[in-house]
């Protein structure tokens, strides 16, 4: 679980990335499907900084049952 997270976080990175140089040249780029790119991308990132964060909220406390 914890991979998965951290990958998805790194692919939604490349994402912003990505949709931010097609974003540079302005008068060229299709700016709403960018930012749309780009809100989705943000909101991918979040997902998975959740379960990441959950992932390792669990982790703790499978250690804390076992200990």
């Amino acid at each position: 679980m914890l991979t998965n997270s951290i990958q998805g976080i790194r692919y939604n990175i490349e994402a912003m990335r990505q949709a931010a140089r097609r974003l540079k040249d302005f008068e060229k780029a299709d700016t709403p499907t960018e930012m749309v790119n780009m809100i989705v991308a943000e909101h991918g990132m979040s997902a998975n900084i959740g379960a990441l964060k959950t992932s390792l909220r669990m982790q703790e406390t499978i250690l804390d049952l076992l200990a």
